[in-house]
């Protein structure tokens, strides 16, 4: 009896869902009621006099959305990957703005130091001489000096005596000694020849110039 009672169960399950099956059509399921009784039918089915055909869905409508859940644990760090490819390089940038125009340098120095151009011969004894360099034009003495030389055999260069050595035009002598009163921007010299041979006498003249 028990094998017979678990198999009619079966029977009728089947039966039920065979009918589920067919009467779910469109996400719905048809039947008609009359009374109680209830008959699972096909979508489109008219019930007969006394019935009423009932329809379900068979999935309702999505519920709101569950609380959000706990964050889970920190999962462990990956492996590091292998270095990429260097990219391209990029476009060169436009040219920025001129700067403003600087500052004005000083202006250049320039020293240099000048003989001559009088190259005098001196015999022994004779009376003193003067002798004059000059820089160019605009240019400022910063000193100045002489240079002698034998003009023959028997010289004695250190026979030269030298009674004035000075920049010219520095001040001017009311009652001057010949050739004492000199431009400015200039050496003399004034020297007497002490030994007893020839020698030449030339000034020098040392010069700074401003500007290129």
């Amino acid at each position: 009896m028990r094998n017979v009672s678990w198999m009619a169960g079966l029977a009728l399950a089947t039966s039920v869902l065979a009918g589920v099956a067919a009467s779910a059509q469109g996400g719905q399921i048809y039947a008609c009621v009359n009374n109680g009784t209830t008959k699972l039918v096909a979508a489109g089915t008219t019930c007969p006099n006394g019935q009423t055909l009932v329809t379900w869905n068979i999935a309702g409508p999505q519920g709101p959305a569950g609380p959000t859940g706990a964050t889970g644990a920190t999962g462990a760090t990956g492996a590091t990957g292998s270095q990429g490819a260097t990219g391209d390089t990029g476009p060169r940038g436009p040219a920025g703005p001129t700067g403003p125009q600087g500052p004005s340098g000083l202006p250049g120095l320039r020293a240099y130091t000048r003989f001559g151009p009088e190259q005098i011969f001196l015999a022994p004894n004779t009376d003193p001489v003067l002798i004059v360099s000059y820089c160019d034009a605009g240019d400022v003495v910063t000193g100045g000096g002489f240079w002698n030389w034998n003009a023959g055999p028997g010289g004695d260069r250190n026979g030269v005596v030298v009674t004035e050595s000075s920049a010219t035009g520095l001040w001017q002598y009311p009652n001057p000694d010949p050739d004492d009163n000199q431009p400015l921007g200039g050496w003399k010299i004034r020297a007497q020849n002490k030994g007893t041979a020839m020698l030449i006498l030339s000034a020098s003249v040392h010069c700074l110039h401003f500007g290129s």
